[in-house]
């Protein structure tokens, strides 16, 4: 059986490493008085996902069904026989993951671990700054790549400031790339006017990608050739705990759908209006645009 995730990459061939890269994202420093909310909302996190997750185990939601949604850029995981990648159109291969519009308990495999226990970032644990991530990890094939995208990334954004933004109390649970490390984040409404201006900022960013001038794209995690994954479609969010979960037999995007529509949709942290500022790492250097 081979891993696949969104636009059938197989994990463990995705991309070749490179020296090359470039990502970008805000940088958050909460108050102390928000840094202690965060970490509150982290620990009722942890203490619903507990109970909830012992209630799935004992039946207690076998006739609650959710439809079954996905960020648009978030990576799915599923097995599929080698064999299949001969015998079927590809496009057919993706089609099985959504034949069924909702998940139902009797989808998913309770008998895996699932992520409950999420580490506050701003603990001595995690050193992790918080942050909005606004492009993914762009690899590039050499330095002029990369000077290239740095040039037009900064002609995109002449004169920009501090960022302000809220979030309104939505938690969800995202995953890395192989489903080996979770993320508890805040979301940020999108529909809300007050953060037309990180919305902006997100779409100039994803949109460098497809510009005339670019001499590459580079490459991303869950791509496939020329088809680029339009970023600016991605939530908005800030982690704020981590589960770490390598050891275990790993859930896949179904058990997510689950967890964050069912299992933790009750729990909302207290509104926050922050700001941030806007950062561009390129080959291991941290360059502050604001």
């Amino acid at each position: 059986m081979i891993k696949f995730q969104k636009y059938l990459i197989p994990l463990q061939s995705n991309i070749e490493l490179s020296n090359y890269y470039a990502t970008s994202y805000l940088q958050v420093q909460p108050s102390s008085n928000d840094f202690k909310k965060l970490a509150q909302t982290v620990s009722f996190a942890n203490q619903l996902l507990h109970k909830n997750i012992k209630r799935l185990k004992q039946g207690h939601f076998d006739s609650i069904n959710t439809p079954l949604k996905i960020d648009p850029c978030s990576p799915l995981k599923f097995n599929i026989p080698y064999h299949s990648l001969t015998s079927l159109n590809l496009e057919k291969l993706l089609e099985k993951p959504f034949s069924s519009t909702t998940i139902s308990p009797h989808d998913l495999n309770t008998d895996l671990s699932f992520p409950k226990d999420f580490k506050f970032i701003g603990s001595k644990i995690q050193t992790n700054d918080f942050h909005i991530s606004l492009l993914p990890l762009i690899r590039f094939n050499n330095e002029d790549e990369t000077l290239n995208f740095h040039k037009l990334f900064k002609n995109s954004i002449p004169n920009i400031g501090s960022i302000n933004f809220k979030f309104t109390g939505n938690v969800k649970i995202y995953p890395k790339f192989d489903y080996t490390k979770f993320f508890l984040a805040l979301t940020i409404d999108k529909l809300d006017p007050y953060n037309n201006q990180l919305n902006s900022l997100q779409n100039k960013l994803a949109s460098i990608r497809t510009s005339p001038n670019l001499i590459s794209p580079g490459h991303v995690i869950g791509e496939i050739d020329n088809n680029l994954i339009d970023w600016s479609k991605s939530s908005l969010h800030m982690t704020i705990g981590v589960c770490n979960m390598t050891q275990s037999p790993q859930i896949d995007h179904r058990d997510l759908c689950f967890l964050n529509e069912i299992l933790i949709k009750e729990l909302h942290s207290e509104p926050l209006t922050l700001s941030g500022k806007l950062f561009l790492v390129m080959n291991n250097q941290q360059l502050r645009i604001t």
